[in-house]
């Protein structure tokens, strides 16, 4: 991409944000740091004011947005564009009207206009969460509100069990999860960080008293977790069978995970070391037959015990 290109992409991201680092900027127009430098000083030049803010939460603010620019979309960004609301549309995406709306006025201020000829159609197999929209929205927007302000929340919250119980809460992050939101939060009654399925939440309130967060990252907290929840750490060894190791290589499960493939032998072996024991014995067990457990006995031993039970089960039925 030209210098005058990347300096007009350069201005865009700045009218689009209220702060954006020198790094940040460097990554998203591939190029050195040094180059927005010459980016800002070019920008400056024909009139546009970019405050340097400098410190550990320094970086460029765009002094006037105001600026008319003749930013013509290409017929891929609009596309892509069109694919991520369609894709949104039928995932629970709590957001979903205002990003609708974002995109036509984007559609709307480009020279061309919506000038997509072929309409992207998406299909969304599997399953998905049962939600009200508009209620769910409501918790999260409750929820994010105590994110931002540092404000805790107090809820009925109903358990897997169906016990519903009153709780006082610290909110720190909001994620999906196989379509179905959730909220990591500091429990008051339980002492420590816990997740909580926003559909099961009855009832929220947010409260005027403050909390002082703690340093929390939701990738850290997830990292190399199974499933959601790190109940327990297993360093786990599996023997997976061919074909079905064919499509099971081509899926990256977790972020540090090893593949060795003995594709002549017709198998391949997974090591893996993660949290979410209840989690992982469910995974492998969706598996069947296609998959041994190497190791650790214990992992082994437990998912023979729950086959036990699934066949006491059948039988049980069978009468």
């Amino acid at each position: 991409m030209g210098k005058v290109n990347n300096a007009l992409k350069m201005l865009a991201i700045l009218r689009s944000r209220y702060k954006v680092t020198r790094k940040e900027l460097a990554e998203e127009l591939e190029v050195g740091i040094r180059e927005i430098s010459r980016y800002k000083d070019d920008l400056e030049s024909a009139g546009v004011y970019i405050t340097n803010i400098k410190g550990k939460y320094g970086g460029y603010v765009l002094e006037n947005k105001d600026y008319l620019l003749n930013l013509e979309l290409s017929k891929e960004e609009e596309n892509s564009l069109e694919y991520v609301l369609e894709y949104t549309k039928d995932k629970n995406f709590l957001y979903y009207k205002e990003l609708k709306s974002a995109i036509n006025k984007i559609k709307a201020v480009s020279p061309k206009g919506n000038t997509i000829i072929n309409k992207i159609q998406t299909n969304h197999k599997g399953a998905k969460a049962k939600i009200e929209y508009e209620v769910e929205r409501k918790k999260w927007l409750t929820i994010n509100d105590g994110i931002i302000n540092n404000r805790k929340l107090n809820i009925e919250y109903k358990s897997a069990q169906g016990k519903s119980s009153k709780r006082v809460i610290r909110p720190y992050a909001l994620f999906t999860y196989y379509e179905a939101n959730y909220c990591i939060a500091y429990c008051e009654e339980r002492k420590e960080l816990r997740q909580f399925k926003l559909m099961r939440i009855d009832n929220i309130e947010l409260l005027n008293e403050k909390f002082e967060k703690m340093d929390f990252d939701i990738d850290s907290y997830l990292y190399n977790t199974m499933g959601l929840f790190k109940d327990e750490l297993v360093k786990m060894k599996l023997k997976i069978s061919y074909p079905y190791a064919k499509g099971f290589s081509e899926v990256s499960w977790i972020k540090d995970e090893k593949i060795t493939d003995y594709i002549d032998e017709g198998y391949l072996i997974y090591e893996a070391e993660c949290f979410g024991k209840k989690h992982i014995i469910n995974w492998i067990m969706s598996m069947g037959s296609n998959c041994e457990v190497l190791e650790p006995k214990a992992l082994k031993d437990e998912i023979i015990k729950e086959y036990e039970n699934i066949l006491k089960n059948i039988y049980k039925g069978a009468r």
